[in-house]
């Protein structure tokens, strides 16, 4: 009996530890970084004028058990680098294979087995130098399929201010000679960051002008404005214009004669000169007068005189100066003129006007049709009321850039 009882005792010893085995050392699964996991990244790049040191941080964390992590896969969409990769955690530069293409560079990071627990994420660094030179820089900001969490830029505040940058300064602050640069999370691959007082847009402007009728009519184009702040060289025009000219407002016209049934591909490229103060040569522009922007039709301006007594204004049928309003009246005047026309004419999407060759209507007609309209006949029409009551107003062409 008494040898019975001595091996239950070292059955239930041995169960015993079997239990404390289970509940003190469960198995950590293992998979590799990209299953299941969450990945952050931070950039920093430090830049003396001659060599562009990068450093992105890698923070890998999850919110489920834990796990051991064997590798990790990177792609940099940059070549010609040679990065080291070091763990945080380990103290210690972990092996690594290096992969690279023409315009990329792929690393598939040993991490030798790394415990991920959810309240101990995993940090890494990658480092990386390159030579860079000149005013105008490219600098990496966001990996395939990894969130960026920040971004900063370091440089000696000897070069000078940045006059541009794509992704929106937050804050510059200045340590030792340095300024520290951080920008609001980028959405795009590369930030790019320009130095001067002077920035050079390239620009081309192809459309097509056409005309369905039966007589020949004229088309105007309009390029982007040369004022204070930019000046436009024109590098090539194909076909020529019939005529060319630059009106009081600073706008340069270009005018085609169409004949009837016929069409003609316009090809224009050239640059813009942004100043990052205004030149010396500044003034006022006049205000061009336009056929366009006439309105004569006395039953639609009491329509509108009607429309804007609806916001509280007590103006006659045939009111049209803004000057006998008081302050207050006149920002109120403003303002339903504005929503008269955005109430009264539906937007077409699906076309620019004559920007795109089409031919373009006066704003009297526009208003009293009150049909479709496009972005353009919407401009014509507010300066075309502005202007009857005596409201200065200009139309300028605005282009958008795709440099990101």
């Amino acid at each position: 009996m008494r040898n019975l009882l001595g091996y239950f005792h070292k059955i239930l010893y041995l169960f015993s530890i079997l239990f404390l085995n289970f509940v003190f050392f469960q198995p950590i699964s293992n998979l590799s970084a990209q299953e299941a996991l969450s990945i952050k990244s931070t950039f920093h790049h430090n830049w003396d004028g001659e060599r562009l040191d990068t450093t992105i941080y890698l923070t890998l964390s999850t919110e489920s058990a834990s796990t051991v992590v064997t590798y990790l896969t990177v792609t940099i969409p940059q070549s010609n680098i040679n990065p080291e990769i070091f763990s945080i955690n380990r103290d210690k530069v972990l092996e690594h294979t290096t992969h690279k293409g023409k315009e990329s560079t792929d690393l598939v990071i040993d991490l030798e087995k790394s415990p991920l627990y959810k309240d101990k994420p995993i940090t890494l660094k990658i480092t990386y130098f390159q030579s860079l030179t000149g005013n105008t820089l490219s600098l990496l900001s966001k990996l395939s399929n990894i969130d960026t969490k920040e971004f900063l830029f370091t440089y000696p505040s000897s070069l000078g201010q940045i006059s541009w940058s794509s992704a929106t300064i937050l804050n510059e602050e200045e340590k030792g000679g340095k300024v520290e640069v951080t920008t609001e999370i980028p959405n795009t691959d590369f930030v790019k960051i320009t130095f001067g007082e002077q920035i050079i847009y390239s620009f081309d402007i192809n459309k097509t002008l056409s005309n369905s009728s039966d007589t020949t009519i004229y088309s105007e184009v309009t390029l982007p404005i040369n004022n204070s702040y930019q000046n436009i060289v024109i590098s090539s025009i194909n076909p020529l214009p019939d005529k060319a000219y630059k009106d009081i407002d600073g706008n340069y016209i270009l005018q085609y004669s169409i004949v009837s049934q016929s069409a003609i591909d316009l090809k224009i490229s050239g640059f813009i000169y942004m100043n990052q103060q205004e030149s010396d040569d500044s003034k006022e522009y006049l205000i061009e007068q336009n056929p366009l922007w006439k309105i004569s039709n006395a039953s639609l301006i009491r329509h509108v005189n009607r429309y804007v007594n609806t916001y509280g204004l007590k103006v006659s049928d045939t009111f049209s100066d803004i000057n006998e309003l008081d302050p207050e009246d006149k920002q109120v005047f403003y303002e339903s003129i504005y929503r008269y026309v955005i109430e009264y004419l539906q937007p077409n999407v699906n076309s620019v006007g004559s920007l795109s060759g089409a031919e373009r209507l006066g704003s009297e007609d526009v208003l009293v049709k009150q049909g479709m309209s496009s972005n353009e006949e919407y401009a014509d029409a507010i300066i075309a009321l502005y202007r009857y009551y005596k409201i200065p107003a200009r139309f300028v062409i605005g282009y958008l850039s795709n440099i990101s």
